[in-house]
């Protein structure tokens, strides 16, 4: 839990941040089946389908993420033909638990942007 915040997740919120995942075998069992089974090919045809997107894209990214590096946020958001990165200073991959003001401010600014 805490590979994915700063500050951690209270035990109250686990069931509906992780769900089965922390209760069911089997549940994780099927992520990694389905993990597995992913092939490049996916990854390429997705690659493709991001540069071809060109309605409006908000990319939120956390500074602090121990997972994935600012460097990922700014290839990402570089594909999309229409897009623009937020980073969440401090924050971690769940930019919405760790500063959720934050992460509520910077879509409805991207969305007022857009009317």
């Amino acid at each position: 839990k805490r590979a994915v915040t700063r500050n951690g997740i209270t035990g109250d919120r686990d069931d509906a941040i992780f769900g089965g995942f922390l209760s069911s075998a089997a549940v994780r069992r099927e992520a990694v089946r389905f993990s597995a089974g992913l092939h490049p090919q996916h990854t390429a045809a997705a690659a493709q389908a991001i540069g071809k997107w060109t309605k409006p894209v908000l990319v939120l990214w956390g500074t602090a993420d121990d997972l994935f590096a600012v460097s990922h946020a700014q290839r990402l958001a570089e594909a999309f033909p229409n897009s623009r990165l937020r980073l969440i200073e401090g924050s971690s991959t769940y930019v919405m638990l760790d500063h959720p003001s934050e992460t509520a401010d910077a879509i409805g600014t991207f969305i007022a942007g857009r009317s």
